[in-house]
């Protein structure tokens, strides 16, 4: 009887070959709702905080300092998934995400943007960690890379018209209208969660459930030493690609590109092409073959945001910055989920979630310091350098498992 007890308590194993289940669709409609807001509300804070009095090195500082505070809650995440429950785990996230917009428009000075600022990196950081890991867990182990490109372009859906419908609602009706909209979104998203069904995504031996009622043992545990690579990886990519976002509406203001809303939109859609194209071509010819070429061209893009003076080179840039992290990030993604133990994948997740949380922190403030120190030029370029570390990087951990073309 305890067998039969134990059995019914593991989740269902993948149907064979099927990536497009119900729970997909519907995590896939979620994971784009949280991102329309997380894309509508991004470009406005700089330009919100510029309004309130403050510069550029503030917003680098209050948007990166969002980062790493956020990240604390990041072992917690992947042990949320892990040991409780995917669904409760996004559940908090919306929550989260719905609180840090209704705040802001009771802000009147730049710093308390910062508690908005967190509260949306916590309700991202909750919520994707267990919508990632719900797809990898029931996703067919040799269409493991489709499903999570695929699933990522949920994202750029929604890069494809938040920016634009910020920038639409801040234009006709001022920063509230953003900010409350925006909130009102996401709370109705929240009805999306009850369809879904949810299980947990691992068991745990006897073992490991000893160990992990000491607290050293879970802390211990958050840490999952097979996906150093792409977590290292993660954390400087994500120092190029959160920095240029969140700069790009200040850059397009000061250096006077007519249309520089479009740079989101035609990111957007390079990305939903080539996630589409490179997710079965990982799967057939290995993660390092899409991985390389996709961090070489990133940093292509951080030169060509540094001499971006004209629509045209801002626009390449932004085709750049498709091929480099709209196929890189899933990648280290899918990476770690090759790579990860099966029970703790939820924490690999979380790691790689935690990696980006930090690595945007850096990226951002040092885009913000060296602008006011320097300039953009100057600052983007030093960027570039970050992509180059992340491709290294990457190599190294390849090369560790012996065949750099591997899965």
């Amino acid at each position: 009887m305890a067998k039969e007890k134990t059995n019914l308590s593991r989740s269902p194993e993948p149907e064979v070959d099927k990536v497009y289940t119900k729970n997909f669709i519907l995590l896939f409609i979620l994971e784009f709702t949280i991102f329309l807001v997380f894309y509508i509300i991004l470009p406005i804070i700089p330009l919100y905080i510029l309004n309130m009095g403050g510069n550029e090195a503030m917003i680098g500082w209050i948007i990166g300092l969002a980062g790493p505070i956020g990240a604390l809650g990041v072992p917690l995440y992947g042990i949320m998934v892990d040991k409780w429950s995917p669904k409760k785990t996004i559940a908090i996230g919306m929550v989260a995400s719905t609180a840090s917009a209704f705040i802001l428009p009771i802000i009147q000075t730049p710093w308390p943007v910062l508690m908005s600022a967190v509260l949306r990196r916590i309700g991202t950081g909750a919520s994707g960690t267990a919508t990632r890991t719900m797809v990898i867990t029931n996703a067919p182990e040799n269409r493991r890379g489709e499903a999570m490109t695929n699933f990522a372009t949920s994202h750029n859906f929604a890069i494809a018209i938040g920016p634009s419908i910020g920038i639409a609602l801040l234009a006709n009706n001022g920063f509230n209208s953003v900010f409350i909209v925006s909130g009102t979104l996401m709370f109705f998203a929240m009805g999306m969660l009850f369809p879904i069904s949810s299980q947990r995504t691992s068991n745990t031996s006897p073992q490991s459930k000893d160990e992990d009622k000491k607290f050293m043992g879970q802390i211990k545990s958050t840490f999952v030493k097979e996906v150093w690579a792409p977590a290292a990886a993660t954390f400087f990519l994500s120092a190029a690609y959160l920095s240029t976002i969140t700069f790009i509406s200040v850059i397009g203001e000061q250096r006077e590109i007519e249309n520089y809303s479009m740079f989101f939109t035609v990111y957007a859609v390079v990305v939903i092409i080539g996630r589409l194209l490179t997710g079965k071509l990982s799967d057939q010819y290995g993660r390092a073959v899409i991985l390389y070429p996709s961090l070489i061209l990133g940093a292509l893009c951080m030169v060509l945001i540094a001499q971006a003076f004209s629509f045209v080179i801002l626009i390449l840039a932004s085709v750049a910055l498709g091929v480099g992290f709209g196929t890189g990030n899933p990648m280290l993604q899918t990476i770690a989920a090759d790579w990860a133990p099966k029970e703790k994948r939820g924490r690999a997740m979380s790691m790689l979630l935690g990696s980006f949380s930090f690595g945007s922190a850096m990226g951002t403030i040092l885009i913000g310091q060296l602008s006011q120190i320097a300039n953009f030029q100057v600052a983007f370029n030093s960027m570039a350098i970050m992509m180059l570390i992340a491709l290294i990087i990457s190599i190294v951990g390849f090369n560790t498992r012996k065949s750099p073309t591997e899965n």
